[in-house]
């Protein structure tokens, strides 16, 4: 698989992992939660984690030096290098790269 054919399907691989933080229900009288929020993904920067919005991520591997698999921590199996640094993001490793079935 070519460089941009990768880093495009491990982009797909991140939005079907990102998930909606919701936003307040306007009829549940700040009870409840419906799609429409943020749409983040995790991810470890050294020894922090935080969520991050999905289209940072996206661009970050637009532009990272390297993109590729790892047996990470708590699915956390995409490293990302990018300016130095190593990104590992909650998206798990398909089977069809080498991830479990």
């Amino acid at each position: 698989m070519r460089d941009d054919q990768k880093r495009q399907h491990v982009k797909q691989l991140v939005r079907e992992a990102a998930f909606d933080t919701g936003q307040e229900c306007p009829t549940c009288h700040g009870t409840g939660q419906v799609p429409g929020g943020r749409k983040v993904i995790h991810c470890f920067a050294g020894s922090s984690g935080a969520d991050w919005d999905v289209a940072t991520v996206l661009a970050l591997i637009d532009t990272a030096d390297e993109v590729g698999w790892v047996s990470g921590l708590a699915g956390h199996d995409l490293a990302v290098r990018a300016d130095g640094k190593l990104l590992s993001i909650q998206v798990s490793r398909p089977p069809q790269d080498g991830g479990a079935a």
